[in-house]
Parts: C-alpha cells; structure tokens; sequence
C-alpha cells in the first residue's frame, strides 16, 4: 500500500493567509553602446535586447524570484535609484520580429515611427508582464525589466545603477494544489537554486518525505504489445539505481480518468509523480501509440503565424494546471501554460518492434559499451541563414563554446580544451557527403543550424538516412551519434516520418535527438531568438 507523508502538511501555506512583499535589488555598471546599421543598441552584458516589433530595442534583465509556499505573485513595483544620462544623441534600433529559419526572403523593415517621433518617456513601464510559475510545488514570479529610460525624439538616454523589484503575493488556491507536486530531493533543489535570484527563500518550504512500497523513478508508457521488450532496459537502470515500472497505454486508457486519452496518460503521470516520486517518463510509441497533445501559438512576424497543433511532450512534462482553463481547442495560450517541468519526459518514436529493437540497441550500447576517445570531438555545423543584414549559423554556434552571458542569459556550453571541428558555411561551403563523412570517422555529437524541413536537415534527405550511408556510426566503429538542430520542423514527429525520426529509428546513425517539431525561430543579424 503507497503512503505519503507531507511533512508539516502546508502548514506554510494556513500560517500565511495575508499577502506578503518579496524584493530583490540588481546593479548596473555603464552600458556598452555599439553602432548597428545606422542605429546604437546598448547592453550591459547580461540582458535581452528585446522590444514590441518596430519600437526601440532596450536591454531587460530578467526576473526570476521564489516565493512563499502557496502564494502567487499579485503585483510588481520597480525602484530606480541613482539615476545617469548618458552623453550624446541616440535613436535604438527598431526590433525586428522573429522569423522561422525556413523563410529566407525579404521581409519588410518594422519602425514604428509615432513611438521615434514622441517626446514621452519611452517605455512607459520598466517592467515586463507579471506571471507566476510552478516547478516541482515551488512557487516562481517571472517577469522582466529595464534599468534604461529613453526620450525618442530628443534622443536622450539614462538609466538606473540600482533597481530594486518588488513583488507583491497572496495565498492563492492554485498554488496551494501546486504544493501537491512538492519535492524536496536534492536534484530538484538543485534546481530551484539555479532559477532562483533569492535562493534563500528554499528554507521557507516544508520538506517532503515520500515514505511509499512502490517508489521508483523512470515510468514508461508503452502499448501492450511492447510492453515485454523493455525488461532489459530497466535491468540496466536498475544497476544505476534508478528503479523502473512500464504501464500499458491499454491499462491507462481503462482506469485512469480524463477527457481524452492525452489527458489520462498526463493524469496517470501526475498520480507516479505524487505517490511514487517519478523523475523521469519514456513514451513508448510514435503518436499512434502514446497520442500528443497540441499546443497553440500566434507570433507577431509578417503578417503572424499562428498555430493550434504544435506536438509538444512539454503537456506531459509540466504537471500543474491542465492548460486549458477556458476549455476552448487552444491548448497552451499565455497564462494556460506550465513552462517549469516537473518531470524530463522523452519519446521513442517507434511504430514497430524493428523500430523498438534499433532503438533499445543504440540506448543500451550507448550507455553499457561506448567507444572510447570520441566524447569530446563534437562537430559544429553552420549554414547561411540570411543575407542583409548578414548571419550565419556559425554565429549562434560559436555560442556553445566555453562560458558566454549573451542575450540575457549565461550559459556554460562545451569545454574549450575540446578537440571541437567545425563545418561552417561561412568559410566554406559544404554538403550532406561531408557530414556523413565526418559522422562515419566519429564524430559523435553533432550541432547544427540552418534550414530544414520535415524530410530535410543539415544537406541531408530522408532517403539519404540509411545504414548502409552512416556505416561507421554503429556503435563498434564508432559510436552512435546524438544530433541538435536549430531547423524548421524536422522533428515534427506527427508527420510520418520526419527526417529526425528516421534517424533514431535506423540500426546504425542516431542515438537520440533533438530539434523542433515546427518552426526553429531566429533574428536576423544576431544570435538571440525563441528557438536559439
């Protein structure tokens, strides 16, 4: 019989029925002001440049604060102290909207020149929309901000060295129900220190003692008839000491409650996830077997691109709410989504048992016998992505490389003193011959941006995905490979079957990969963007 044990049930959440204030200070030295086609753009080395289509770009810091147990983020303040112009007239560059990478015409040049031409503050709030996110019961406000004030038609620019946010909460029954998720293992506290700014806020949480006869962390879901293949599978993680269960799509679509078979595969996940502690989920199947859920999506570029079929495991990944609260076919619209993950969820796009076999021989022998002596020889491989202004795959990959605070954010990527080659199509051209070449000799982890299509990536063609091409990744020669890419639609995995499916499905070539199941978004002549 399962028991869990919620430690001073929260008791957190009953002490506090009246709102609380949460603030958080940040400072800036003076921004560096670089000259962009006829405009200046301003950054203080750790901001997004960012700004509605056609109105001045202004870097904005993020926000990302945790929260009492149980409460929500109601409002935000924003305090600038010691207030410095800076000398000189400016106009900002325009924001350009993002484009999906696959769109390689001209597009038209947004200037929204009523905001250029007016003598108000611009902008007219420092801070960015509020919203509050759960990730493993832990309550988030997130939010942005600008330290800079800007006067578009005198051309004067100041900003703030010191800002102070502060966060107005509530108890809130939505967080309440989000405490049923809570955890406090080591690695989800792991996690929520690294998201937080004011990481001291974790002690504020009651600890979760998960006290259960059937505890375990990887849950597959798998139809009936592959329900026996995976034994060997959970042996090898049960010697890594991560404990495994596979339930049948058959059994979940039996018992479990829901609307439709999407939402009782999520609902069975959000029950192992509450009475057993799973970490991670393997869907079993392509979507005629373990069904996805599609998301909605409208973007502001050209005349919009707007979509309500976008396949995303992200629903099964992200346990709080049910993304749908006006219960309309627009699953995932702002304010519906749960954007922190709970759970890792991945999926074997699998149609057959010779599919399952490839995929459990590659998983396996990657794991249990790699070929040694080719982990740090990844390839980077870049195409040209737009002519005016000019950019270039190689320069979001270069990214990777080392520690950068690009864009808002600070990554740490590839160990530089790795053997690291690169196939870049801004000093040379190059063709899917060469990067199968490269592949066979092992060259085991593979990045790539540059244009796609559901049977298209990287110069190489659904046709040209077949054992006898990629002969040398078959796990003894070399090792299998893991492959990311920033192109359009090669992983929509609800068409049959996209070029990034064919890969992993194989005997030889792919391990596993990563890429967008529609559009892989960008900004031309910089390296920021939704999908980069």
């Amino acid at each position: 019989m399962k028991k869990i044990t919620l430690l001073a049930l929260f008791v957190l959440f009953l002490f506090s029925t009246q709102a609380g204030v949460i603030e958080q200070s940040y400072y800036f030295s003076s921004p560096v002001v670089t000259q962009y086609k006829g405009y200046q753009q301003l950054s203080f080395g750790n901001e997004l440049l960012t700004a509605l289509p056609g109105n001045p770009a202004l870097p904005y810091h993020a926000v990302s604060l945790l929260l009492p147990p149980g409460h929500v983020a109601t409002a935000i303040e924003f305090i600038g102290e010691n207030e410095v112009a800076l000398e000189g007239s400016y106009t900002l560059w325009p924001y350009q909207p993002s484009r999906p990478l696959s769109e390689t015409g001209e597009t038209k040049f947004y200037k929204n020149e009523p905001v250029y031409a007016s003598g108000n503050l611009y902008p007219a709030a420092q801070h960015g929309q509020l919203s509050t996110q759960f990730m493993n019961g832990y309550s988030f406000a997130l939010s942005a901000f600008t330290p800079v004030q800007y006067y578009p038609a005198e051309g004067k620019i100041s900003y703030f060295t010191k800002v102070t946010i502060r966060i107005t909460t509530e108890p809130e029954v939505r967080a309440s129900v989000a405490l049923q998720n809570l955890s406090s293992k080591t690695d989800v506290q792991k996690r929520v220190l690294s998201l937080a700014q004011n990481p001291e806020l974790l002690t504020t949480y009651p600890e979760r003692t998960l006290r259960s006869d059937d505890a375990y962390e990887l849950l597959i879901i798998t139809p009936q008839q592959f329900e026996d293949n995976f034994s060997e599978l959970e042996n090898i993680y049960l010697t890594r000491a991560v404990r495994s269960h596979v339930f049948t799509t058959e059994y979940i679509q039996q018992n479990i409650d829901g609307q439709d078979f999407p939402e009782k595969i999520r609902n069975f996940i959000i029950q192992e996830y509450q009475q057993s502690g799973i970490e991670y989920v393997l869907l079993g199947g392509d979507v005629e077997h373990v069904p996805y859920r599609g998301f909605y999506c409208y973007v502001v570029s050209g005349s919009g691109y707007e979509s309500n079929d976008i396949p995303a495991d992200l629903y099964y990944s992200g346990l709080d709410g049910n993304w749908n609260d006006d219960g309309d076919n627009r699953w995932g619209e702002p304010e519906e989504d749960d954007l922190l993950p709970d759970v890792a969820v991945a999926r074997f796009p699998i149609s057959n048992a010779t599919d399952l076999s490839n995929m459990l021989n590659k998983t396996i022998s990657y794991q249990n016998a790699p070929v040694l002596g080719e982990f740090q020889k990844p390839l980077l491989a870049g195409e040209f992505l737009y002519n005016d202004p000019e950019t270039w795959g190689k320069d979001y990959l270069d990214l990777l490389i080392g520690e950068h605070d690009d864009n808002g954010y600070t990554t740490v990527g590839i160990p530089v003193n790795y053997d690291i080659e690169t196939m870049y199509e801004y000093d040379a051209s190059w063709s899917g011959s060469d990067l199968i070449n490269k592949i066979n000799q092992g060259k085991q982890f593979v990045h790539h941006v540059g244009h796609a299509n559901e049977t298209y990536v990287a110069h190489l063609s659904n046709s040209d995905i077949t054992d006898a091409n990629f002969y040398g990744a078959n796990g003894v020669d070399h090792n299998f490979t893991i492959m990311q890419t920033h192109g359009c639609t090669c992983g929509a995995f609800d068409y049959s079957d996209c070029i990034l499916e064919k890969m992993v499905t194989i005997h030889n070539f792919a391990a596993a990969v990563v890429g967008n199941s529609r559009y892989g978004w960008f900004n031309e002549g910089q390296t920021e963007g939704p999908a980069a």
